[in-house]
């Protein structure tokens, strides 16, 4: 409930900012997203849903004339499975290139990071791991908020028994 709370709370902040043109598109913006895992974590651990939140700092286009470089950190968790739930959070570098090269509002989207994984029962001992994830997908930019569909993998948790990926769906929300 607290993690709902939260997500609303940055949603609604970020709801506020008015309509950017291309020279106002701010360079911080809040990510929210929903996602559907797939494979072992979602097949033996019956997890079916992560969902989280991030921050995202848009670097300068020093360099690039049809994208931008981005710097974030996530967190995301989990519904419960078979009593056990799934986090991550991590840090991430990433790249957004445009595919439509005269509107620009339709990207390629790339990050990889470094991510801490936990599955772990409410107030339990749990399975921890650290090491290095990506996301790929699409970001479709409307007048006041990206839309983005990511396919992301994160660390394998319980040495590699459990794969950590899911299919999300997200709204990145300017920050003036």
């Amino acid at each position: 409930m607290k993690r709902l709370m939260i997500l609303a709370a940055a949603a609604s902040l970020a709801a506020l900012a008015p309509a950017a043109n291309d020279s106002e598109i701010s360079r911080f913006s809040i990510r929210t997203f929903f996602g559907f895992t797939t494979g072992d974590i979602k097949d033996t651990v019956e997890i079916d849903n992560v969902y989280g939140v991030g921050f995202e700092y848009k670097m300068q286009n020093e360099g690039m004339k049809n994208g931008s470089w981005h710097l974030g950190a996530e967190y995301a968790t989990s519904t419960k499975g078979n009593s056990l739930q799934l986090d991550n959070y991590g840090l991430y570098l990433g790249g957004a290139f445009a595919l439509d090269k005269d509107v620009q509002k339709l990207f390629f989207v790339a990050n990889a990071g470094f991510y801490s994984a936990a599955l772990h029962a409410s107030g339990g001992e749990g399975y921890y791991e650290t090491g290095f994830g990506f996301d790929a997908g699409f970001r479709y930019r409307t007048n006041n908020v990206t839309l983005e569909l990511l396919y992301r993998v994160r660390p394998d948790v319980i040495d590699g028994e459990f794969d950590n990926r899911s299919w999300s769906i997200g709204v990145v929300w300017p920050v003036k």
